[in-house]
């Protein structure tokens, strides 16, 4: 290779993480509950940067999948009704999935922001605020709330972007 085309492509990747992605792909979006550098938990929206592709896997041959990350202990947790989880930071990077019921998401610097988790295909969160104040989980249904959670091998969060400070509003959970 000539210098030139070497200094070229070191600036490869600095160019491709400013272009936009393409708009005919789809990519997992979700809102995250991350530490501030004041040690406050806030939420931010983000967008994973790896976007769905087309499964070759028999069974889901055809669909989209996306493959977020290598994950560890995968937990399946039933809350009862109306539990409070109190106070607390994420125990590890982690995607939380709500399959059923209902999460309520607060700050405790700021209780105007919250953030509320229905079970189902709204019902994902990705918890990376593993140090500082932290944040109050409560489950105010009348019915038990069931979650997969699923700490990040390592601790590794996936590449993300930040779409948004604050919850996920109007955005699509999965586009």
């Amino acid at each position: 290779m000539h210098p030139p085309t070497i200094a070229l492509l070191s600036l490869l990747p600095s160019i491709l993480a400013q272009t936009p992605p393409p708009s005919n792909l789809t990519y997992l979006t979700a809102p995250a509950l991350v530490t501030t550098p004041q040690n406050l938990t806030t939420i931010q929206c983000w967008r994973l940067t790896t976007p769905f592709r087309t499964s070759t896997t028999p069974g889901t041959s055809g669909t989209q999948a996306v493959t977020i990350a290598n994950i560890t202990n995968l937990a399946y947790t039933i809350l009862p009704p109306r539990y409070d989880g109190g106070l607390h930071t994420a125990p590890a990077p982690q995607i939380v999935h709500y399959l059923s019921g209902l999460a309520h998401i607060t700050l405790p610097q700021d209780p105007t922001l919250s953030l509320y988790l229905v079970g189902g295909k709204g019902g994902l969160l990705f918890a990376a605020d593993t140090t500082g104040l932290g944040h109050i989980t409560r489950y105010p249904s009348d019915q038990a709330t069931v979650a997969l959670l699923a700490p990040f091998e390592g601790g590794e969060v996936p590449g993300y972007e930040v779409i948004r400070e604050g919850p996920c509003e109007g955005v699509q959970t999965f586009v």
